[in-house]
Protein backbone atom coordinates (compact mmCIF):
# COMPACT_ATOMS: atom_id res chain seq x y z
CA UNK A 1 0.00 0.00 0.00
CA UNK A 2 1.79 3.38 -0.74
CA UNK A 3 1.46 6.23 1.59
CA UNK A 4 2.90 9.28 1.72
CA UNK A 5 5.66 10.08 4.87
CA UNK A 6 7.78 13.16 5.71
CA UNK A 7 11.59 12.75 5.45
CA UNK A 8 14.00 14.42 7.44
CA UNK A 9 17.63 14.03 6.21
CA UNK A 10 20.13 17.05 7.06
CA UNK A 11 17.80 18.94 8.38
CA UNK A 12 15.63 19.21 4.59
CA UNK A 13 12.09 17.84 4.70
CA UNK A 14 11.41 16.02 1.61
CA UNK A 15 7.49 14.57 1.48
CA UNK A 16 7.56 10.84 -0.40
CA UNK A 17 5.04 8.55 -1.50
CA UNK A 18 6.50 5.15 -0.62
CA UNK A 19 5.15 1.18 -0.34
CA UNK A 20 8.08 0.33 1.35
CA UNK A 21 7.98 -0.78 5.23
CA UNK A 22 8.47 2.00 7.37
CA UNK A 23 10.94 0.60 9.54
CA UNK A 24 13.25 -0.15 6.07
CA UNK A 25 12.20 3.25 5.37
CA UNK A 26 13.72 5.39 8.74
CA UNK A 27 16.95 2.32 8.43
CA UNK A 28 17.55 4.27 5.24
CA UNK A 29 16.68 7.91 5.99
CA UNK A 30 19.25 7.29 9.16
CA UNK A 31 21.94 5.69 7.18
CA UNK A 32 21.44 8.82 4.46
CA UNK A 33 21.47 11.25 6.82
CA UNK A 34 24.20 9.87 8.47
CA UNK A 35 26.41 10.10 5.74
CA UNK A 36 25.70 13.15 4.38
CA UNK A 37 26.25 14.74 7.60
CA UNK A 38 29.95 12.84 8.08
CA UNK A 39 30.30 13.98 4.53
CA UNK A 40 29.68 17.83 5.33
CA UNK A 41 31.97 17.50 8.69
CA UNK A 42 35.26 15.99 6.63
CA UNK A 43 34.78 18.24 3.65
CA UNK A 44 35.12 21.61 4.45
CA UNK A 45 33.34 24.25 2.76
CA UNK A 46 30.94 21.41 0.94
CA UNK A 47 27.33 22.10 0.41
CA UNK A 48 24.54 20.21 1.23
CA UNK A 49 23.88 19.15 -2.27
CA UNK A 50 27.41 18.09 -2.68
CA UNK A 51 27.32 16.33 0.11
CA UNK A 52 23.71 14.71 -1.43
CA UNK A 53 25.34 13.96 -4.85
CA UNK A 54 28.55 12.46 -2.92
CA UNK A 55 26.26 10.15 -0.83
CA UNK A 56 24.69 8.45 -3.87
CA UNK A 57 27.85 8.36 -6.07
CA UNK A 58 29.35 6.14 -3.04
CA UNK A 59 26.03 4.39 -2.81
CA UNK A 60 25.99 3.27 -6.14
CA UNK A 61 29.85 2.17 -6.05
CA UNK A 62 28.88 -0.15 -3.02
CA UNK A 63 25.22 -1.31 -4.98
CA UNK A 64 27.53 -2.05 -7.89
CA UNK A 65 30.18 -3.96 -6.20
CA UNK A 66 27.66 -6.08 -4.51
CA UNK A 67 26.17 -6.82 -8.06
CA UNK A 68 29.20 -7.99 -9.08
CA UNK A 69 29.89 -10.39 -5.84
CA UNK A 70 26.42 -11.52 -6.39
CA UNK A 71 27.21 -12.82 -10.20
CA UNK A 72 30.38 -14.28 -9.24
CA UNK A 73 28.24 -15.96 -6.40
CA UNK A 74 25.71 -17.37 -9.21
CA UNK A 75 28.67 -18.48 -11.45
CA UNK A 76 30.66 -20.66 -8.82
CA UNK A 77 26.83 -22.07 -7.73
CA UNK A 78 26.62 -22.85 -11.43
CA UNK A 79 29.67 -24.57 -11.25
CA UNK A 80 29.16 -26.14 -8.15
CA UNK A 81 26.12 -27.94 -9.36
CA UNK A 82 28.16 -29.44 -12.45
CA UNK A 83 30.41 -30.60 -10.07
CA UNK A 84 28.30 -32.23 -8.17
CA UNK A 85 26.28 -33.70 -10.58
CA UNK A 86 29.27 -35.56 -12.22
CA UNK A 87 30.32 -36.74 -8.55
CA UNK A 88 27.01 -38.22 -8.03
CA UNK A 89 27.29 -40.05 -11.47
CA UNK A 90 30.72 -41.55 -10.47
CA UNK A 91 29.56 -42.62 -7.01
CA UNK A 92 26.25 -44.03 -8.54
CA UNK A 93 28.86 -46.08 -11.04
CA UNK A 94 30.78 -46.82 -7.81
CA UNK A 95 27.65 -48.59 -6.50
CA UNK A 96 27.14 -50.26 -9.29
CA UNK A 97 30.48 -51.93 -9.19
CA UNK A 98 30.64 -52.43 -5.97
CA UNK A 99 27.31 -54.66 -5.88
CA UNK A 100 28.54 -56.55 -9.21
CA UNK A 101 31.71 -57.88 -7.36
CA UNK A 102 29.17 -58.48 -4.02
CA UNK A 103 27.47 -60.53 -6.58
CA UNK A 104 30.30 -62.31 -7.90
CA UNK A 105 31.55 -62.83 -4.47
CA UNK A 106 28.44 -64.46 -3.51
CA UNK A 107 28.27 -66.64 -6.18
CA UNK A 108 31.46 -67.84 -5.51
CA UNK A 109 30.60 -68.26 -1.94
CA UNK A 110 27.27 -70.78 -3.09
CA UNK A 111 29.18 -72.81 -5.14
CA UNK A 112 29.83 -76.22 -3.79
CA UNK A 113 33.46 -76.77 -2.39
CA UNK A 114 34.41 -73.32 -2.97
CA UNK A 115 36.62 -72.01 0.03
CA UNK A 116 36.25 -68.84 1.58
CA UNK A 117 39.13 -66.54 0.33
CA UNK A 118 40.57 -63.70 2.65
CA UNK A 119 41.07 -59.98 0.86
CA UNK A 120 44.91 -60.29 1.94
CA UNK A 121 45.06 -63.69 -0.12
CA UNK A 122 43.58 -62.63 -2.91
CA UNK A 123 45.67 -59.22 -3.27
CA UNK A 124 49.24 -59.86 -5.35
CA UNK A 125 52.11 -60.55 -3.44
CA UNK A 126 54.70 -56.66 -3.57
CA UNK A 127 57.63 -57.27 -3.10
CA UNK A 128 59.10 -55.84 -0.26
CA UNK A 129 62.05 -52.92 -0.27
CA UNK A 130 63.94 -53.96 2.31
CA UNK A 131 64.10 -57.66 0.53
CA UNK A 132 65.33 -55.95 -2.88
CA UNK A 133 67.97 -53.04 -1.52
CA UNK A 134 68.85 -53.22 -5.42
CA UNK A 135 64.82 -52.40 -6.52
CA UNK A 136 64.70 -49.79 -4.13
CA UNK A 137 67.87 -47.91 -5.12
CA UNK A 138 66.98 -47.67 -8.56
CA UNK A 139 63.22 -46.59 -7.71
CA UNK A 140 65.33 -43.49 -5.69
CA UNK A 141 67.71 -42.66 -8.46
CA UNK A 142 64.64 -42.70 -11.32
CA UNK A 143 62.67 -40.15 -8.83
CA UNK A 144 63.79 -36.58 -9.53
CA UNK A 145 64.73 -34.21 -6.37
CA UNK A 146 61.67 -32.30 -4.97
CA UNK A 147 62.25 -28.42 -6.68
CA UNK A 148 63.33 -25.79 -4.02
CA UNK A 149 60.52 -23.61 -3.30
CA UNK A 150 60.07 -20.48 -5.13
CA UNK A 151 61.41 -17.12 -2.85
CA UNK A 152 58.54 -15.58 -1.55
CA UNK A 153 58.14 -11.73 -2.62
CA UNK A 154 58.94 -9.23 -0.36
CA UNK A 155 56.37 -7.20 1.33
CA UNK A 156 56.02 -3.83 0.15
CA UNK A 157 55.90 -0.86 2.48
CA UNK A 158 53.69 2.06 1.69
CA UNK A 159 54.67 6.02 2.05
CA UNK A 160 52.44 7.51 3.93
CA UNK A 161 51.22 10.98 2.31
CA UNK A 162 50.33 13.55 4.24
CA UNK A 163 46.97 14.28 5.13
CA UNK A 164 46.32 17.79 3.02
CA UNK A 165 42.92 16.84 2.92
CA UNK A 166 40.08 14.72 5.25
CA UNK A 167 39.12 11.63 4.21
CA UNK A 168 35.57 10.16 4.39
CA UNK A 169 35.91 6.58 3.77
CA UNK A 170 34.09 6.65 0.29
CA UNK A 171 35.97 6.13 -2.94
CA UNK A 172 34.63 9.76 -4.14
CA UNK A 173 36.19 12.85 -2.68
CA UNK A 174 35.35 16.20 -2.98
CA UNK A 175 37.01 18.42 -5.51
CA UNK A 176 36.69 22.13 -5.31
CA UNK A 177 38.29 24.54 -7.61
CA UNK A 178 41.50 25.45 -4.74
CA UNK A 179 42.47 21.62 -5.55
CA UNK A 180 42.61 21.74 -9.03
Amino acid sequence: MRKKQILKIAGMEISVVTDADSAIVEQSVGMVDRTIREIKLKSNGCSLTEAAILCALDSNAERLTQQQKYASYETQIEQDKETIEDLTRRVNALTATVASLQEKLDQTAAEPGAEPVAAEESAPEQPDAAEQPEAAEEVAADTEPAPEPAPQPKAQTRTQRPKSKSHVGSMFDLLTFDDV
